[in-house]
């Protein structure tokens, strides 16, 4: 909301980002959806983004989704996720539909946070649906001190997806997908009350 008088839209950790990288640099916002929700094809539940956002570079549309994070953890492991799980469960046809998109069917993703999954899934469905030539996944941590663990996991996420994955920055995974896919993470300041109230 603060970066809505900004040209193009963005706040400016996430700017510096898609700048560092050549395919998405000078990115402007066109649309964000808070709390999109994405279905993956009827299996389970909908991806519930904090933001989902369609940008705009000077050669193509990307789909961007945001996971946002404050001293808290991207959710279960794959393997606790798992658990337990019956026969008859969706969450094994589940898993087995976004590894497929993810371009990694065969590998073993206990390790990881599911929530990783689905963010990124989310990002390359939306591609799919909007016809973007470029998906991305962002991970904007406002406490990256606590954050640590969150930033661990991603770092994982990226040795499966291929990508060496860097502060600041977007990184693509070198993984089949659908569209060409990159990772990111930004740590930025919460907001503080006189920016809220000048954004209302």
């Amino acid at each position: 909301e603060s970066a809505r008088d900004d040209d193009r839209g963005l706040p400016l950790e996430v700017r510096l980002a898609l700048d560092a990288t050549p395919a998405l640099a000078d990115a402007a916002l066109v649309i964000g959806l808070p709390e999109h929700a994405v279905e993956f094809d009827g299996v389970g539940r909908p991806s519930h983004n904090d933001l989902w956002a369609l940008l705009r570079t000077p050669a193509q549309f990307v789909s961007l989704s945001v996971e946002a994070k404050a001293r808290e953890s991207l959710a279960e492991l794959v393997e606790d996720w798992l658990e337990n799980a019956s026969k008859r469960s969706a969450k094994r046809a589940r898993l087995a539909g976004l590894q497929a998109l993810l371009g990694n069917p065969d590998t073993d993703v206990g390790h990881l946070r599911y929530q990783l999954l689905h963010r990124t899934v989310s990002a390359l469905v939306e591609a799919a649906r909007f016809r973007t030539g470029i998906a991305a996944m962002l991970v904007q941590s406002f406490n990256r001190k606590k954050d640590s663990q969150s930033w661990d996991d991603f770092c994982r996420f990226g040795e499966i997806m291929q990508a060496e994955v860097a502060e600041g920055r977007f990184v693509r995974a070198e993984v089949t997908t659908s569209v060409p896919l990159y990772l990111g993470w930004v740590s930025c300041e919460p907001a503080d009350r006189d920016r809220l109230r000048a954004a209302v």
